[in-house]
């Protein structure tokens, strides 16, 4: 289970839905990494890999009223 200090990821996702910015970021920091390692070796491109987790992030939080229905938010990403 990832973490990131003393946050789960799972403790994260009700500050996500109340609009807590610094635990939106502390989730991208915890899953960016290997996202991005993910995207850029399936697409041979770190930078578009980049944008893509960009733009995946801006979903989750446009979205982030929805978050706590996912079940998984690894296998989600």
């Amino acid at each position: 289970m990832k973490n990131t200090g003393s946050y789960q990821y799972q403790d994260l996702l009700p500050l996500i839905q109340q609009g807590d910015q610094r635990a939106f970021s502390l989730l991208y920091d915890l899953f960016a990494p290997d996202l991005t390692c993910f995207i850029a070796k399936k697409i041979n491109s770190r930078e578009a890999a980049e944008d893509i987790l960009h733009d995946l992030f801006i979903s989750v939080w446009k979205n982030r009223a929805l978050i706590q229905e996912i079940e998984s938010l690894p296998a989600y990403l």
